[in-house]
């Protein structure tokens, strides 16, 4: 499955629940199935930048794009 998707998370017992949508159509999945969605989610944090070196990359390439 490849595309974006939006994942909403509830405190408490409450399951996870994703929106799919498309062109066409939107399709809700939770429980089990929003499990892979989560995952994704924790490794594209993973993955991320921290909030300070995103800001000091962005700094830098409006410095340089100002010259």
């Amino acid at each position: 499955m490849f595309g974006g998707f939006g994942l909403v998370s509830f405190p408490g017992p409450t399951p996870d629940v994703v929106l799919l949508e498309n062109l066409s159509r939107a399709t809700y999945v939770e429980g089990d199935g929003a499990q892979p969605f989560a995952h994704a989610v924790e490794r594209i944090r993973a993955a991320a930048s921290s909030v300070e070196d995103t800001l000091a990359r962005i700094t830098k390439l409006e410095e340089g794009h100002r010259k």
